[in-house]
């Protein structure tokens, strides 16, 4: 069961007379969101009180006793019809201050030469009153400094940190306190979750998208097409296309030879997102799993071509629930897409015309 739990700075309300309920959750992202409908009586003090239009109410939102997401309630929508239609409410976890505004004034200078990325987090953050953590398999990485970096005037914090993160292999989460979180997934970590063909209330559906893929990506840098010094990478190659000739280029603006052969490397794992497994359950959590993103899980399922137990890693949940049902749907990708870890062909070994 859903409990929403909201404080207006005054007074802490519980409310869990509403329907239609949708949580949205990704790993890679800075900012969780959630909407849900509940019927507005206008002449209900409570019902005034926690619906203030512009308020900005903090808010927590549980699912049966436990913390899901901490965050922020930013719209609403009122509705005047003959039947009567449900009002709907909806926002996202706190960080999500971060992509939708500039940096702050009291954070300038842009120019952050010299300053690791924890040091900038610290700077650019401040303002806005949001904590973070850092995890530490980024912790080295974190503290490594910039030789030269600067924000752009109207660039939004998430933006600019995501940039530089990207170019150390970080991802930019956030957890169920609301806090930005620098991780990197660890590739050892054991799966909390195997799934089998025919299990009760699920499905799957597995998917490869080629034509977004490429059998091999160089990473090049240089300022300007005639440049004969351009650093270029070693090509790097995708084990997903391993017959048929699909090159890409990709052309990185600043940095050195690592800078570039990274970007190439970064490049490759962006591509494995073409990879995806959707499994939709009809419910939020089997036993006393609730599957959230960041997390792994193995499967295996001949009906969906995959005849070994292969290991995914869960990059959204999208949670949907009314008084009747619930629904979750995982959206699952390799973990190389996150891990940093050289990528290997899942169904290395299953064809004799490529048995690996």
């Amino acid at each position: 069961m859903i409990v929403l739990k909201i404080s207006d700075r005054f007074k802490n309300r519980k409310v869990d007379w509403f329907t239609n309920v949708r949580l949205g959750f990704k790993y890679d992202c800075i900012a969780n969101d959630f909407s849900l409908d509940y019927y507005f009586d206008p002449d209900n003090f409570e019902h005034k009180e926690f619906s203030c239009v512009g308020h900005y109410h903090l808010c927590t939102l549980e699912y049966n006793g436990k913390v899901i997401m901490t965050g922020i309630i930013l719209s609403i929508q009122f509705i005047d019809e003959p039947q009567k239609k449900l009002a709907r409410i909806s926002g996202y976890s706190l960080p999500g201050v971060l992509q939708d505004c500039s940096i702050a004034k009291s954070s300038y200078p842009l120019q952050s030469d010299g300053l690791s990325l924890s040091a900038i987090v610290d700077k650019f953050l401040k303002p806005f009153n949001i904590k973070y953590v850092i995890d530490p398999s980024v912790r080295r990485d974190m503290d490594i400094v910039f030789d030269e970096t600067e924000a752009g005037q109207t660039q939004s914090v998430q933006s600019y940190l995501t940039e530089l993160a990207t170019s150390r292999n970080i991802i930019i989460s956030n957890d169920t306190q609301g806090r930005v979180v620098f991780t990197r997934p660890n590739a050892n970590k054991t799966a909390i979750f195997h799934f089998e063909q025919n299990m009760p209330g699920v499905s799957m559906t597995l998917g490869f998208n080629g034509q977004a893929m490429h059998s091999d990506i160089i990473a090049v840098m240089q300022s300007n097409p005639d440049d004969s010094n351009a650093v270029e990478a070693e090509p790097v190659p995708n084990p997903y296309v391993p017959i048929v000739f699909r090159p890409q280029t990709i052309v990185v603006n600043s940095g050195d030879g690592l800078t570039v052969q990274r970007a190439a490397d970064n490049a490759i794992a962006a591509e494995l997102k073409n990879v995806t497994l959707i499994i939709s359950l009809d419910r939020f959590q089997i036993g006393e799993v609730l599957f959230l993103p960041g997390e792994f899980i193995t499967v295996t399922n001949p009906q969906v071509y995959l005849y070994k137990k292969t290991k995914w890693i869960i990059e959204s949940v999208d949670f949907t629930g009314d008084a009747t049902k619930e629904v979750a749907v995982l959206r699952c990708v390799p973990p190389e897409v996150y891990t940093g870890k050289k990528p290997e062909y899942i169904w290395k070994g299953i064809n004799i015309h490529f048995p690996g």
